[in-house]
């Protein structure tokens, strides 16, 4: 949904992933879905990746 909705959360409206361009015309085109999808998988790997990192330094830290 982030890809579609510009990388707003659906229900409150708020910025939460990259700002990427609106979707052109009134129906989804598959090629522009599919590129836009691409940003937010490696946005959300790239913040799975910090988050798993900040898990285990305080993991590390605190034992």
């Amino acid at each position: 949904m982030y890809a579609i909705n510009e990388g707003k959360d659906e229900k409150l409206g708020l910025q939460v992933g990259p700002n990427i361009a609106p979707l052109q015309g009134e129906y989804l085109n598959y090629d522009e879905v599919i590129e836009k999808l691409d940003i937010i998988f490696d946005w959300l790997a790239r913040l799975y990746i910090n988050t798993l990192n900040v898990i285990h330094y305080m993991h590390d830290k605190l034992l």
